[in-house]
């Protein structure tokens, strides 16, 4: 499915209606993304990364919810988010996201990989059309108005998170996954709200279990640690209940 002449595809993401597939890719030219029909099962769309230094890796890629925007992030050197309009796949927007422990020259080690530095992003668009964006030592939260964006870094008060993962609830909360096993909300202005520690119930004693991935279910969440998926379930607007571990 890739081109000819491709050296690596990089990310993939389907769109929420999952008709459209995208996924990135460096040909020995350019890096471009290409969108593939998955109900013609043909190419509709291909789309070069002109503004990008050559052999630039694309991390992730995005649909909107309304499938109308694909986000791409791209690594170092530049550390960009390119929004596209997919109807006439224009450039939008570009919007700068550069980890704040990322060092220019850390892209000069051989063991260097952009994956150390970002790790996921996520869309909600009511009732603001938020990005949000986690990797190391950050969660970072975008605000995009027509041809501008804001942004605001979040963690706990008093605390410094190493934050893994992140995703939100209902649109209004954003929740985040910390490396010593503990989850933060938050409201989608920003404000710390509560935390959940301990989230896989670790017993007293025993190694700490960080929360790796975190996903938002029908009536509650999910999330994964070193050995174990832990579900709860919304009890009320403000407790949970732990249903099961497997």
């Amino acid at each position: 499915m890739g081109s000819q002449d491709c050296v690596e595809i990089t990310a993939l993401s389907l769109s929420t209606s999952k008709r459209f597939m995208a996924f990135s890719e460096i040909t020995e030219k350019v890096s471009q993304i290409v969108i593939y029909d998955l109900r013609l099962m043909v190419v509709v769309k291909n789309i070069i990364l002109e503004k990008v230094t050559k052999n630039t890796r694309v991390i992730m890629v995005k649909f909107s919810e309304d499938d109308k925007f694909l986000y791409v992030q791209i690594g170092a050197p530049e550390w960009k988010i390119f929004q596209y309009k997919l109807d006439k796949s224009v450039l939008s927007m570009i919007i700068d996201n550069v980890p704040p422990s990322y060092d220019p020259s850390l892209h000069n080690d051989a063991s260097y990989n952009d994956n150390d530095y970002f790790y996921e992003m996520n869309i909600n668009k009511d009732p603001r059309y938020l990005i949000s964006a986690v990797g190391k030592g950050y969660l970072r939260v975008f605000s995009l108005k027509k041809g501008s964006y804001d942004y605001i870094d979040i963690s706990r008060p008093g605390y410094q998170s190493d934050y893994l993962c992140h995703c939100w609830i209902n649109n209004f909360f954003l929740m985040a996954g910390t490396k010593d096993g503990r989850i933060d909300v938050f409201d989608y202005t920003g404000n710390y709200l509560d935390s959940l520690e301990n989230a896989h119930e670790v017993m007293q004693g025993n190694e700490e279990n960080p929360i790796f991935s975190i996903c938002s279910l029908k009536d509650g969440f999910a999330l994964t640690g070193r050995n174990v998926v832990t579900i709860y379930k919304f009890n009320s607007l403000v407790s949970l209940i732990l249903i099961i571990q497997v």
